[in-house]
């Protein structure tokens, strides 16, 4: 994993702050204060000042810095300041892909897991693309469709992985739900090895991109429904041959 503090970012690397206690009161106030008021690079008031601040000691706001510090919303640059980092992506998506390969029972419940995600999010983003897609959106949906099909047209396997992943990114961004599209941009690491086992498959690239089509014509034409049916019925496709691919089986229920 890339992104590891170093003694040298943070005050310290305390336990969390318990709940009830000044330090941790301190913590919310500071991290609502950061949140709502600040911005990536500002320099945060010397604790002398934070202490007059939130009245308590100097003590207390060290303390309470160095959680906030341990949480990644600020650097400490000793001898020089506090500062607010910028919270990046990348540090979600490889926070959340730790957490979650720890938790996995094996990779390929992990992967299943997974592919049982994209149906949920990727079903509602189409729905919601239809609905609230502008033309500018529409112009970036149909291009990374263009890119797929000249990618499969000269057997460029990265580039259907690629194209893939920005087709599902740009309906994502036309849902115009800044949740829904955050949280399948800090997954996507996860789904690329995914898309690379189901994707880069010529036969399922073929059957993908008549996917995207279908799905692309129902946000054209503003139909939600048929946005949803489609990209429903193109990522229980998918499930299917994953489990075809880790088990050798269709899953129960597609064989029912």
């Amino acid at each position: 994993m890339t992104g590891r503090r170093s003694s040298k970012d943070f005050i310290t690397d305390p336990e969390p702050a318990r709940p009830g206690t000044r330090v941790a009161q301190v913590v919310r106030e500071m991290t609502g204060d950061i949140l709502t008021q600040r911005r990536p690079g500002d320099r945060l008031p010397p604790v002398d000042e934070l202490a007059t601040q939130f009245n308590v000691s100097r003590t207390v706001i060290r303390e309470a810095i160095g959680v906030v510090a341990a949480k990644g919303l600020v650097r400490v640059r000793h001898g020089d300041g506090t500062y607010v980092r910028e919270l990046s992506v990348t540090d979600l998506s490889e926070a959340l892909s730790n957490l979650v390969h720890f938790r996995a029972r094996d990779n390929r419940t992990l992967l299943i897991d997974l592919m049982e995600l994209r149906i949920i999010l990727e079903t509602n983003s189409a729905q919601l693309a239809a609905e609230r897609a502008t033309p500018e959106d529409i112009g970036t949906i149909g291009g990374t469709l263009e890119r797929g099909r000249e990618s499969h047209r000269v057997k460029d396997r990265a580039g259907v992985v690629e194209a893939d992943i920005d087709f599902h990114a740009a309906l994502a961004i036309a849902s115009h739900n800044s949740l829904l599209a955050l949280i399948l941009e800090v997954i996507a690491p996860m789904l690329r090895d995914l898309r690379e086992l189901l994707v880069a498959q010529p036969t399922q690239s073929a059957a993908s991109l008549k996917d995207h089509e279908r799905i692309f014509a129902a946000v054209v034409r503003r139909d939600p429904q048929a946005a949803a049916d489609a990209a429903r019925a193109h990522t229980e496709s998918l499930k299917g041959e994953l489990y075809r691919n880790l088990f050798g089986v269709a899953p129960v229920a597609a064989r029912q």
